[in-house]
């Protein structure tokens, strides 16, 4: 139904790749890292297709996979993320990135790119007020 929505969205669209779970936590329903990186990977595909099908070639269109928590141990055991999509990588809640691109995602057509949490709502810890991240980590 989305997808349909923003098909002719002035400027463009971003798609978001991949999934986590309920309120941003790890997925349900899978138990063993090869069940998780395989339901991943299912989802992955199937969002391309859904893609392709509703607005257009994939390829074509701005997509960004953001590995967070448990999802860059999945990405890391050989998830297949297309070539053209962002890789976003992301801090550890605390300001400190966890990994940056290798050599050869640095040569990926989606490129790479950073965000940091400047606030945090989630267990067990929130951080809502201002300057929680220094300056100088980011």
């Amino acid at each position: 139904e989305r997808l349909k929505e923003v098909k002719d969205s002035e400027g463009g669209n971003m798609f978001t790749i991949g999934m986590r779970g309920i309120h941003d936590g790890s997925m349900e329903g899978v138990r063993t890292m090869d069940e998780k990186h395989n339901a991943l990977q299912q989802v992955i595909n199937d969002q391309q297709a859904l893609i392709g099908k509703y607005i257009g070639k994939p390829e074509q269109q701005m997509q960004v996979f953001v590995p967070y928590k448990e999802v860059l141990e999945i990405y890391e055991r050989g998830l297949k993320v297309p070539e053209y999509a962002t890789l976003m990588w992301c801090d550890d809640n605390y300001g400190y990135i966890t990994r940056l691109s290798n050599a050869d995602e640095q040569k990926r057509k989606g490129g790479g790119g950073v965000y940091y949490h400047l606030s945090y709502w989630g267990r067990p810890h929130d951080y809502l007020w201002l300057t929680t991240t220094q300056p100088g980590l980011i």
